[in-house]
């Protein structure tokens, strides 16, 4: 709808959809279960929590990775200017 309105793709809405894809598999039945399929059913998937190690570790490792890439490569291409 917001490609018509707007007649050109607007990427940044596309983090809602990414956010969802997220959370269907990280969301467990005790914490907030995303019914993605709702109105139509009310089916959830029982994901692993964002607190399991399985799931905390490599994102808190990722994140760390992709700040000291970031904040490298900013500082190497401002030193070259």
């Amino acid at each position: 709808m917001l490609w018509t309105f707007f007649r050109r793709p607007i990427w940044e809405f596309s983090a809602w959809g990414l956010h969802i894809l997220f959370d269907i598999p990280t969301h467990s039945y005790r914490f907030f279960p995303t019914p993605f399929l709702w109105p139509i059913s009310r089916f959830e998937i029982n994901g692993i929590p964002w607190s399991s190690p399985q799931i905390f570790i490599p994102n808190i490792g990722l994140l760390t990775v992709f700040y000291v890439w970031f904040f490298v490569y900013r500082r190497r291409r401002e030193s070259s200017h």
